[in-house]
Order: structure tokens, then C-alpha cells, then sequence
């Protein structure tokens, strides 16, 4: 009788706790919503901070900021939607990953340039000491004419 009793009462027991944690789920919003909210202030540049994104800071500007994206998305709002918010605000400096256009373009190319450079001088110097490597070693003794400065002697 008494092992019935537990059984009944651990199965009751799991029954509400699976409740609870269902009903907390439901509450707290999808896992979607939660993981395109963290995505979004991922691509976010920090106001305060500037070195980081919105997400991995920990600003009162950056949590306030997290709300209010999470309140967009709440409301329906797309992606492009949210972003054109705080480009108006901040400027297209906030996003991290900037899209490529007329005032970006040298962000975009400066490291290709800068690694076809490096690239190339690394090319030329090998070539430079390869070429010093194979060059004659010999040394020629200097000729009499160099000596005297021309003058013959008799």
C-alpha cells in the first residue's frame, strides 16, 4: 500500500513540475524568437562600448537595447525593420558587419590591398636572396691598370 502511495504521489509530483516548466517556457517567449533576438543584437554595435556587440555587453544601453529588440520582434517587426531603427538613431557605424557601399567600400577592400601587398613583397624578397644565393663567389684579384691608375711602366 505504501509503495502505491509514493508512486502516485512522485508521478503527481513530475506531472506539476513538467507543468511548470511548460507553462515558464510558454511565457517566456520562444526559443526562435529568444535566438533571433540574441542574432540581431550579435550584429549590433555596442553605443557605449563601440568595441563590442550589443549582446556581449553588459552596458545599462546595451540591456536596454536588448529589450527594446526583443519588444520589436514581439510586435511583429522584421529584421531590415529593426536595423533601419538604429541606423536612424546611430548612424550605420552601429552595425557590426556594415553593408557594402560608397562610404564602406575601403573597409570592405583595405585588408585584400593590404594582403596582396604583403603577398607581393614577400615574392620579391625571396626572389631578391634567391638571386644573391646563386651569384658568383669568386673574387677577382684587381688588374694592374687599376693599381696604378692607368700608368704603364717601363
Amino acid at each position: 500500500m505504501r509503495n502505491s502511495t509514493s508512486r502516485r504521489y512522485a508521478t503527481a509530483l513530475t506531472a506539476v513540475l513538467l507543468t511548470g516548466i511548460i507553462v515558464t517556457g510558454l511565457l517566456r517567449g520562444s526559443a526562435e524568437s529568444r535566438d533571433r533576438a540574441w542574432d540581431l543584437a550579435g550584429q549590433l554595435r555596442c553605443p557605449v562600448c563601440q568595441a563590442e556587440s550589443v549582446a556581449a555587453s553588459s552596458s545599462d544601453t546595451a540591456i536596454a537595447i536588448r529589450d527594446q529588440i526583443d519588444q520589436f520582434i514581439a510586435e511583429g517587426r522584421s529584421d531590415t525593420e529593426i536595423f533601419d531603427h538604429y541606423m536612424e538613431r546611430y548612424g550605420e557605424w552601429v552595425l557590426l558587419d556594415p553593408p557594402v557601399s560608397g562610404n564602406t567600400l575601403v573597409l570592405w577592400l583595405a585588408p585584400m590591398v593590404f594582403l596582396l601587398l604583403g603577398a607581393g613583397l614577400v615574392v620579391v624578397q625571396r626572389q631578391r636572396r634567391s638571386r644573391g644565393s646563386r651569384a658568383p663567389s669568386v673574387m677577382t684579384a684587381p688588374t694592374a691598370d687599376a693599381d696604378h691608375g692607368g700608368e704603364e711602366r717601363s
